[in-house]
């Protein structure tokens, strides 16, 4: 039977013939019926040329860049509050969640954090976002705090089977306030010297896309991000095979966010291999905050499901997706939800990089990829990431590129449905984008999160 099913499959691919580029072109001219066939092509936000079909002779070659099927359904948690925040620990983790990462402003008390909470099954990260938890971390051997080894030591816990990490960005830091960081230690990248397997080298670049960076300088900036650290540890001789975990947030651009993550992987194997470090990456992504709407916010729930599927389709690690609203337990729950959709009735678990393969997202992942390359040479030439930073170069490229996005959302051509295209006429929407009034404080120009849209009445 098989050797029959066989034979009736090769005899019916057999009558029909390959056709070629010309050929399919050929045919949409006269389709067409006198419509320019150049006016199918159209040009992608990022300057990318997107053309009307793609065939396997336009295919060079695959790009196999994710070895891994499924992601962390993680649950991000601001730490004010060690029994508040273990409440809500407890709740994702019943609902569905399998990585924890808290944000913490000091060392807290883990006692009451984690009482409950089995570490052996889960993945929980400790991201440094206050001065005290990251100066506490960057002095501390091997980055981890001994308050934190000595909970292990009393729980009986070996550190070595616990997927326990503690991060810490300084550049973020400085680029988020406008002004230097410098640790107690000296000097603020002192914290690459810190990193190891248990401690991997956050880059928080999320912050580029909601501030309302373009994908080329959103990637162009996390990869020269990244390269200060891979800089600092070579020039001060330092072990360079420190893991790195990128940190992305994920627009609703579906396809061209799928070849954002695929395209940087691609980068960074370019630029680890080149320092002698290491190529694979733990990616991290989020929703995007700048499309967040406090206008008619049910549709933010459709947003946030292409973004999560561009993240899983793309490679993520790990996943958080914000609240389609703010502050609401029953909005925390759907956004669980829908990761947990896509695992448990889509499927999207099961496959290791899914569009390997597709002529078109192949192709846009090259593209960006060049443009990419290009941005960040520029970017090196002029002194590298942590100069024009100071310099206020890469806060200037990124307020241009939002004043843009801005201007195009007040125009209507740039849509967010429910606030500027089928809007309620009688609810108000203001632009936010960060500490504008404390601009005489910052010591340069920083880089600011925008949001488009924003209910002053909430």
């Amino acid at each position: 039977m098989n050797s029959l099913i066989k034979t009736v499959g090769q005899d019916l691919f057999s009558e029909f013939p390959g056709k070629s580029d010309a050929d399919w072109k050929d045919r949409i001219v006269k389709d067409l019926k006198g419509i320019p066939y150049e006016s199918l092509t159209r040009q992608s936000e990022e300057g990318v040329s997107v053309f009307p079909f793609y065939t396997q002779q336009s295919f060079l070659e695959t790009l196999s860049l994710v070895d891994h099927n499924g992601w962390d359904v993680t649950e991000t948690i601001c730490v004010d509050d060690e029994q508040d925040a273990n409440r809500c620990s407890l709740t994702a983790l019943t609902e569905g969640a399998s990585a924890l990462l808290f944000k913490v402003n000091s060392i807290p008390d883990f006692t009451k954090l984690l009482d409950g909470i089995s570490l052996e099954h889960i993945e929980i990260s400790f991201e440094c976002t206050g001065m005290e938890a990251m100066e506490i971390a960057m002095r501390s051997e091997g980055g981890v705090p001994q308050a934190w080894k000595n909970y292990l030591k009393s729980k009986q816990l070996d550190a070595d089977k616990v997927r326990a990490y503690w991060l810490s960005d300084p550049i973020n830091k400085m680029a988020a306030g406008g002004s230097d960081f410098i640790c107690k230690d000296g000097h603020p990248l002192r914290t690459s010297s810190k990193s190891n397997s248990s401690n991997p080298q956050l880059i928080a670049a999320e912050l580029y896309h909601n501030a309302g960076a373009s994908v080329v300088t959103e990637l162009a900036c996390a990869l020269s991000h990244g390269v200060e650290y891979l800089q600092f540890a070579h020039t001060n001789n330092l072990d360079l095979k420190f893991p790195f975990r990128f940190h992305f947030a994920i627009g609703s651009v579906f396809f061209t966010e799928i070849a954002k993550l695929r395209a940087f992987r691609l980068l960074w194997k370019n630029v680890a291999e080149d320092f002698g470090g290491t190529p694979q990456i733990h990616i991290h992504c989020s929703s995007s905050k700048i499309n967040h709407a406090t206008k008619a916010p049910y549709n933010n729930l459709l947003r946030t499901c292409t973004e999560g599927m561009s993240a899983v389709f793309g490679g993520c690690n790990s996943l958080f997706m914000h609240s389609f609203i703010e502050k609401s337990e029953s909005g925390k729950r759907l956004a669980r939800n829908q990761q947990l959709i896509m695992k448990e009735e889509s499927y999207f678990d099961k496959v290791a990089d899914p569009t390997d393969g597709s002529y078109f997202i192949n192709d846009l992942t090259r593209k960006l990829a060049e443009k990419t390359w290009q941005r960040f040479l520029e970017i090196e030439e002029g002194g590298g990431f942590l100069t024009q930073l100071k310099e206020g170069k890469i806060g200037r490229m990124i307020e241009t590129e939002a004043d843009e996005l801005k201007r195009k959302f007040s125009a209507g051509e740039h849509i967010l449905v429910g606030v500027n295209k089928y809007a309620d006429p009688s609810e108000i929407s203001n632009y936010q984008d960060g500490e504008k009034d404390c601009k005489d404080k910052l010591k340069f120009q920083g880089v600011r999160e925008l949001r488009l849209d924003v209910n002053p009445n909430h």
